[in-house]
């Protein structure tokens, strides 16, 4: 048998040993904790399928919550969730399983507040910035799942700090730094709860058209393209709803269509044959020039109130649905 160098002697002794010690810290952590007055027990049991993802590959998959205050749970695991994870070397940031562990992650935010998230989020990222590509990738990756607008994992205030975090840091050129500053600026536009932009458009019969001037008890705000596929499944939707038809037919309900392309006779037959909505055509191109809305992807919807306050901003066809599915 090949007699094995101390070199490769070293790495196995390593390996084993590290391993043993990993295992060793958890017991000892974890039987400290059960001497503590927490207001949970932990015990190690089979976790609950709610928590088993979020875990991931921490060695706490046996924790289980007992009789307790679930966000005291959540914030340990937040606290420990990166631990044994090597984050600033960028070949883990690469693969798909941490990926996944990072939209766990993501999710496990939304469980906590959000002061306690942002702490979360800040860890993270203190723990890859000694190594600029990962840091630079996990900006990257948590921006995709916390900002874009497909995301289920969608976080406008938690999106908002990842990039104020990434416009404050070293690691950026001023350039970069002045892209995340833009998008910030464009996604705090019409937040839930204050007064939606107003709208100086064009209708079809040439006249002024203002936001102003639709008088209804709601109002869907349409930003969208007729010649654009997303669109027309947007548009069928809207057409063909019936909770939205009712609240169409029953008056609590207006839909005004803008337009912000350059097409104007593909418009125009279009707004012309939908006569239960109103249109506006954007034809100085105002809104991108004077960054009124976000409309970085087509179709966007807004809901608004009587006073145009914004009750779901850049909401989905299923949102929309279960808003006026209560006027049946």
């Amino acid at each position: 048998m090949k007699k094995k160098t101390i070199q490769e002697f070293s790495k196995i002794y390593y390996s084993v040993f590290l391993g043993v010690y990993i295992e060793w810290e958890t017991e000892r952590i974890l039987t400290a904790l059960r001497s503590l007055s927490f207001p949970f027990n932990i015990k190690r049991k089979e976790t609950p399928f709610y928590l088993k993802k979020q875990l991931g590959a921490m060695n706490t998959d046996k924790l289980i919550l007992e009789n307790g205050d679930n966000e005291v749970m959540f914030n340990y695991i937040l606290k420990h969730y990166w631990d044994f994870i090597p984050v600033r070397k960028p070949h883990t940031i690469y693969s798909s399983a941490f990926f996944e562990k990072l939209k766990h992650f993501v999710g496990l935010l939304a469980s906590t507040n959000e002061a306690e998230a942002k702490q979360a989020i800040n860890r993270l990222l203190t723990k890859a910035v000694c190594n600029e590509e990962s840091y630079k990738l996990i900006i990257q990756l948590l921006d995709k799942l916390l900002n874009d607008k497909t995301a289920l994992t969608r976080n406008e205030n938690l999106g908002i700090h990842l990039l104020e975090q990434a416009a404050s840091s070293y690691l950026f050129s001023n350039e970069e730094k002045k892209g995340y500053e833009k998008k910030k600026t464009l996604i705090e536009l019409n937040k839930v709860g204050t007064t939606a932009n107003g709208l100086l458009l064009e209708a079809p019969n040439k006249e002024e058209l203002r936001l102003s001037q639709i008088h209804s008890e709601y109002t869907i705000l349409y930003f969208f393209d007729p010649t654009n596929d997303a669109c027309k499944q947007n548009t069928i939707f809207l057409q063909h709803n019936p909770f939205i038809g009712l609240a169409l037919a029953e008056k609590k309900l207006k839909i005004l269509a803008v337009y912000t392309k350059s097409n104007y006779e593909a418009w125009h037959r279009w707004a012309v044959s939908e006569t239960n909505w109103t249109h506006g055509w954007d034809k100085n191109n105002a809104i991108k020039n004077k960054n009124l809305y976000d409309l970085s992807t087509l179709p966007t919807l807004y809901l608004l109130d009587k006073n145009k306050k914004v009750l779901m901003k850049e909401c989905n066809t299923e949102q929309l649905n279960s808003f006026f599915e209560k006027f049946r």
